[in-house]
């Protein structure tokens, strides 16, 4: 696997986890799903949606600012205006939106720079809170090398933001516990 799929998505960023594991972001989301590399991204976001308490238009909203986020220290600009008309709804929606995000820790709008009235965020939440969700996931190809990591250990762990904030991700376990039970009943 290419060291640019795992660098984009926070390469050598994460956490110590369990008996002396490290969680590291980029290579635990890059080594997922069926195709591993460019792939795991959608997959790994398909899979989890629930489990990261996002709604359809959430996840739809956050493929289009990781479609901008060419590395994980990137911001990305958008522009709300466009986003409403490609997504056929009100502006005040796709703000809505995106502050649940930023409430949800996945993404982070950055302060204004002066004379750029652009809006520009961090989507380093995501990418911290997804390689979470396969850690704690027993099905996953990382959990499967390393053991899977308990949602206590996964709620204690501390993602900090560009603004110095520290947030702690709302995993939804029942929806954890259904991926599992799902897996375990197609692995029979």
């Amino acid at each position: 696997m290419s060291k640019g799929f795992v660098d984009r998505w926070g390469g050598g960023v994460g956490w110590k986890v369990g008996d002396g594991n490290i969680l590291l972001m980029g290579e635990t989301i890059a080594g997922e799903g069926p195709g591993k590399g460019w792939a795991a991204l959608p997959w790994c976001m398909d899979k989890y949606e629930r489990v990261m308490a996002l709604r359809p238009q959430d996840t739809w909203l956050l493929k289009r600012l990781l479609k901008h986020a060419w590395n994980y220290d990137g911001e990305v600009f958008i522009s709300q205006r466009l986003v409403s008309i490609e997504a056929r709804v009100a502006r005040n929606t796709v703000h809505a939106i995106l502050d649940r995000l930023t409430r949800l820790g996945y993404i982070e709008r950055l302060s204004d720079r002066e004379g750029d009235d652009r809006n520009h965020y961090s989507v380093k939440g995501f990418y911290a809170a997804l390689a979470q969700c396969v850690g704690m996931d027993p099905a996953s190809k990382w959990s499967q090398t390393n053991g899977s990591i308990t949602h206590d250990e996964a709620r204690a762990k501390v993602f900090q933001r560009k603004s110095g904030e520290n947030v702690r991700f709302k995993f939804d376990m029942l929806a954890l516990k259904r991926l599992v039970a799902r897996n375990n009943k197609d692995a029979r």
